[in-house]
């Protein structure tokens, strides 16, 4: 999965097509700067989406020449108001414009919403296979549940404990595992119903192990609190928790890119 896709725009339609944007492609947030210069081209400014709208466009117009800078949007710092600052804008970035079609086509190309709930879905149910055989977990039988959260990309397997002082059977989260993060490590946690089985904490990439962390009785655990080095588990939990601010960023990002 591509995390890195962050298209954002403004473009400079050369005269005689400058006014061949109409209205219903820019969106409602845009800026407009008509007669940008003497020679009577026109300058777009708008939200990240609408990229795709005017590209496609200027694709589908011969002889069409232009300018488009990848780096900047109705963010940047543009006001109809005043044409000198807005030529400043465009100097600074100079080095980004791109000329071509198609290199315009290519910058501009929006994210399949796979890249959104599909996608997450997928990966965890890769994992989900990962933990059947590793913790020989039945997920399909009834005493279980999973799911899927889609907005922090987290998956668990559910099943039900007794509680100690009341008696009475509680949901307990058996198997936690973080979306893939930055690298495309998956952080699992394994809590297991009972005390007399150790907690597991492993990191997967791609539905196999990399590496499991060692337990809180280990001697490198132990040597790492007298050392007043950062725990095993301190660190295991940070990784997870940066985990899901990837996803969460990214999955956010993606989403204003599709408007949605």
């Amino acid at each position: 999965m591509d995390n890195s896709i962050n298209f954002r725009g403004a473009f400079i339609i050369k005269h005689p097509y400058a006014d061949i944007i109409p209205k219903a492609a820019l969106g409602s947030k845009n800026q407009v700067f008509k007669n940008f210069n003497a020679k009577g081209d026109t300058l777009y400014v708008v939200r990240d989406f609408y990229d795709k709208n005017i590209a496609d466009i200027i694709s589908a117009t011969p002889n069409i020449k232009f300018k488009y800078y990848p780096t900047l949007n109705t963010y940047s710092g543009f006001d109809t108001q005043k044409t000198k600052e807005a030529k400043s804008i465009l100097a600074k970035a100079a080095e980004t414009a791109i000329t071509a079609k198609n290199k315009l086509l290519a910058a501009t190309r929006r994210p399949p919403k796979d890249l959104l709930e599909t996608n997450i879905k997928r990966i965890q149910e890769k994992n989900l296979k990962f933990v059947k055989k590793e913790f020989f977990i039945d997920i399909d039988e009834v005493n279980y549940s999973k799911h899927i959260d889609v907005n922090t990309g987290i998956c668990k397997i559910l099943t039900k404990k007794q509680n100690p002082k009341t008696k009475k059977m509680i949901s307990h989260t058996l198997v936690e595992i973080s979306p893939p993060g930055k690298y495309g490590i998956c952080y699992v946690t394994y809590t297991p119903v009972t005390t007399k089985e150790p907690t597991r904490r492993l990191a997967i990439q791609n539905g196999e192990k990399i590496v499991e962390y060692p337990n809180s009785d280990s001697s490198t655990y132990i040597d790492s609190i007298k050392s007043g080095q950062k725990s095993i588990s301190d660190s295991f939990r940070e990784n997870a928790t940066e985990a899901v601010k990837y996803y969460t960023e990214t999955l956010k990002k993606n989403k204003e890119i599709l408007n949605i």
